[in-house]
């Protein structure tokens, strides 16, 4: 049987695959066969951190695009988001950090640590106002927050 690796076809608005595996047999070609498949299936999952650090609103739309195409709302993961929100901030770009936490707080409204971030974002922008309310509102969502309560207690001494 010929090799016809990397061929695609699409038919009736169905697109598919199929792969030839001449090194493999019966026992290892379902392992290579499935991670294809779902290489093939989330071809759109995959986006370089390089493509979307500054640009929150690509990583949205990357994410927006997944979902409609398979049905299902995918989410980037909250660690993620933050990790990035974070990068930036300690890279002192404030604003695509801020569009990352907001991102956070749209995604996972839930969550004491978005609120937490984005309080700290406030608080490095120096508006101390809406910094306290995010710290407060992950202190509602989570009382243990100890990193909240000392923030916002520095920020009223300096009052």
């Amino acid at each position: 049987m010929p090799s016809a690796n990397g061929q695609t076809r699409k038919s009736s608005g169905i697109k598919w695959k199929y792969d030839y595996y001449d090194d493999d047999d019966h026992g290892s070609v379902p392992f290579i066969a499935e991670y294809n498949g779902l290489r093939f299936i989330f071809d759109d999952y995959h986006i370089r951190t390089s493509e979307v650090l500054f640009y929150p609103e690509k990583l949205k739309e990357q994410f927006s695009k997944l979902s409609e195409k398979t049905g299902v709302r995918f989410m980037p993961p909250e660690d993620v988001i933050n990790n990035l929100g974070y990068n930036l901030l300690n890279s002192d770009k404030l604003e695509a950090a801020i569009g990352y936490f907001q991102m956070n707080i749209d995604y996972y409204p839930a969550s004491a640590n978005v609120y937490d971030s984005m309080g700290e974002a406030m608080m490095k922008k120096g508006d101390t106002k809406k910094s306290i309310e995010y710290y407060q509102k992950s202190l509602q969502i989570d009382p243990t927050n100890d990193n909240a309560k000392k923030n916002i207690a520095e920020m009223q001494k300096k009052k």
